[in-house]
């Protein structure tokens, strides 16, 4: 079983990274009709624009903002995309581009009305709330565990005879024993060896030891899960067993209790094993197991709960498929097992699960692993409908080459952190590494630790749409609480999602050979770390690539987008940044900036509400072109500029620069160009202060500001804007 390794803990140490009162964009917005005029005025002049465009600097329509969306999300008044004028129902969140807009169901979407917490819309399972004998199913409620038309009267309750059953009753007290239902046999291991192939095993209420192997197709039935146990142990091909299934055998098992001091059900090498309306607890090592190729197992209706690791701390599984095996399993409820809730291992090993609640995994008393699901060495699981909540290191691992994941409509929370180490580095909802593949669809990944999701490794890939990630925490220093962190050359996929409520960074790109395509994603309420660090919506940093369309980024702290340090390189095209807030010191605010060698080029987006600076490079490189900046407010740094470019290169054509406290565009110690402009109502139009400067072109328009050009006295830049939000872990 492969384990997060210290180069990847040191890396995701050293990796770079409003006062509004809005609760969380999951089903919380203002009021909207859903209604948008079909075309706005420009308030640049007379030209009318459809959606999605304002009058351009020469007069004709310039398409600027989130292109794409539908008439539900258009402000009236400006023409614009604005996503947050659609109210969604908690649980939902707002799609704003590409077919089907509007409010997506996200998470465990069929959870069951009595699971439901109706504030959150999230899927909140309660087994308190289930009668003894029920198991708590979040699409399905409190599920029976009993047979159909319940347990019964008489020893062998509503069992139907049929031809051929051989009957164990361990209370029989007579001597005649003949295995029929009026004298059965006591001992069910001899019971077994009575059974014709492919006939049945008939267990009355009792408990049943020693462990048994068996060795021919047949079924094994109980009266009721809660009535008959199976409780010793024999010493099997993988240590002492309770069940043992062996290869090329199919066996039926149903309606009875495996619990004892060793594996509990284990099927190898071909066989083929069916578990129904079954319990599986407080066994030693492993509570179910298929192992090898050809094996398969399908269980449904089933509770396996609480395995025990062995005394090195390893193992303590409730479901592992290894080497080859197939296992489906459906509608089952996994607490409190040890390690790990369900482990998938090596190559050509599926698992197909569904409907099912992994609960509270925890770590060995040795401290290993705590985690809810586990695929690893090549294997290849698929998920649906199902919650992994309260696991003590990681909701979901995946690492591996080969190693594949498809998952939709789950929810993976609350995963927990170490209280011990002097780093607390897990928590983690989904980690996936070495090489692995995983696609995320309609999920929610909430309330976890240190990373919401976390990329890294050459080879690793993570695509991710119609997910929330949200309330990220921070790790037990105040670091982190990241909503993705990818990293160390991994490639992420980021589309149609919301990233809300995280610490340090909504999104954190890192590392050469790291790439990231993020597309119509709402990043938003990112909040620094307990350090005062961070708060960046999107952050690209150390020589990561990232491309940002058709994307809102609203009312982070610090930074709303950033690109940070030499190499890297990043593209916000068709997008919004909005009312970035600054820190607790009143410092930063900025809605964009590339700074320290970065790369990074800005088109038709909108940059607007920022504070201090809309856009600012900063010892770096790059362009605008066709977007607009408008009200840029003043801040603790004394400037209020729309776009600042200092020790720069930069290039601008087609710009609209409104509204801002101080400059349009302030070009200080720059060398660049700006051509096809339009900058109107700031207190300063243009300023081009300082060597080598950059050549303006005479098809600008600058005028009616209160000073359209600065000519004899240069524009302060403070010291402090050469301060760069760095992660949580370095000195800002």
């Amino acid at each position: 079983m492969r384990t997060l390794s210290t180069l990847f803990l040191l890396a995701f140490l050293c990796a770079c990274g409003s006062d509004d009162s809005s609760s969380s964009p999951i089903g919380d917005g203002p009021d909207s009709s859903g209604e948008a005029a079909d075309a706005a005025v420009s308030d640049t002049g007379p030209t009318t624009c459809p959606p999605g465009y304002i009058g351009g600097p020469g007069g004709p329509c310039m398409a600027v903002g989130i292109q794409g969306c539908d008439a539900m999300f258009i402000d009236p008044e400006t023409g614009l995309c604005d996503p947050g004028l659609v109210a969604c129902a908690p649980g939902q969140i707002p799609i704003f581009g590409g077919d089907e807009q509007g409010c997506q169901a996200i998470g465990v979407v069929d959870c069951h009305p009595d699971f439901l917490d109706s504030e959150t819309g999230r899927c909140d399972p309660k087994p308190d709330l289930c009668p003894q004998g029920f198991i708590p199913i979040p699409t399905q409620g409190c599920v029976s565990m009993d047979p159909p038309g319940g347990c019964g009267e008489g020893t062998w309750g509503n069992i139907e005879a049929l031809p051929g059953d051989v009957h164990v009753d361990a209370s029989y007290e007579g001597e005649d024993s003949d295995g029929s239902r009026e004298k059965p046999w006591t001992l069910y291991s001899y019971g077994i060896g009575k059974v014709d192939p492919g006939g049945r095993l008939v267990l009355a209420a009792g408990s049943y030891e020693p462990g048994v192997l068996v060795s021919k197709s047949m079924s094994l039935v109980g009266r009721c899960s809660s009535m008959v146990t199976l409780m010793g142990t024999r010493e099997g091909a993988a240590g002492p067993t309770v069940l043992e299934v062996k290869g090329g055998v199919e066996a039926h098992i149903s309606d009875l209790t495996i619990s004892g001091p060793g594996y509990g059900l284990v099927a190898l090498s071909g066989a083929s094993v069916s578990l129904e309306r079954s319990i599986v607890r407080d066994c030693h090592n492993v509570g179910v197991a298929a192992v090898g190729a050809a094996t398969s197992l399908t269980a449904t209706d089933v509770w396996i709960a609480n395995s025990q690791a062995d005394n090195s701390g390893q193992k303590g599984f409730g479901l592992l498929a290894q080497d080859g095996a197939s296992v489906t399993l459906s509608r089952a409820w996994l607490p409190e097992n040890t390690t790990v809730g369900i482990l998938a291992l090596g190559p050509d090993t599926s698992l197909e699960v569904s409907e099912i609640w992994v609960e509270a995994t925890r770590k060995s008393q040795q401290g290993v692993h705590g985690l809810g699901l586990e695929i690893s060495g090549g294997a290849s699981v698929s998920l649906s409908q199902s919650l992994i909540s309260g696991s003590s290191s990681s909701g979901i691992v995946t690492v591996g080459a080969d190693t594949r994941l498809t998952a939709s409509e789950v929810s993976i929370i609350d995963t927990q952190i170490s209280e011990e180490g002097a780093l607390g580095l897990d928590g983690f909802g989904l980690r996936a590494g070495e090489g692995s593949t995983v696609s995320l669809s309609r999920a929610r990944l909430a309330d976890n630790h240190v990373a919401g999701i976390v990329a890294y490794d050459p080879g690793t890939s993570v695509t991710i749409d119609e997910t929330a990630i949200t309330g990220t925490n921070m790790s037990n220093q105040g670091q982190f609480g990241r909503g993705i962190a990818a990293q160390q050359g991994a490639a992420i996929e980021v589309g149609r999602s919301l990233i809300a409520n995280n610490h340090s960074a909504g999104i954190m790109v890192s590392d050469a050979g790291t790439t990231a395509t993020i597309s119509e994603v709402w990043i938003v309420d990112t909040e620094t770390n307990g350090d005062g660090r961070g708060g960046v919506g999107l952050e690209v940093t150390n020589g990561a690539q990232s491309s940002l369309a058709r994307s809102w980024v609203s009312r982070n702290q610090t930074m709303g987008v950033a690109a940070l340090n030499a190499d890297t390189s990043l593209a916000v095209s068709e997008s919004w940044i909005s009312d970035t807030r600054a820190d607790a010191q009143g410092r930063y605010g900025y809605g964009f900036q590339a700074s320290s060698g970065a790369s990074a080029d800005l088109s038709v987006t909108r940059v607007s509400g920022s504070l201090n600076v809309g856009v600012c490079f900063l010892s770096s490189g790059g362009s605008v072109e066709g977007s607009l900046i408008e009200g840029t407010l003043s801040g603790s740094l004394q400037l209020a500029d729309g776009l600042l470019s200092t020790g720069s290169v930069v290039t601008v054509d087609r710009l609209i620069s409104r509204d801002n406290a101080r400059a349009g565009v302030l070009f200080d110690k720059s060398d660049g160009s700006l051509a096809g402009s339009l900058i109107t109502e700031n207190v300063f139009g243009l300023s081009n202060q300082g060597l080598p400067g950059a050549v303006i072109s005479g098809d600008n328009v600058i005028e009616g500001n209160e000073h359209d050009y600065v000519v004899d006295d240069a524009l302060e830049v403070p010291d402090e804007v050469m301060l760069v939000p760095r992660t949580s872990e370095s000195d800002p």
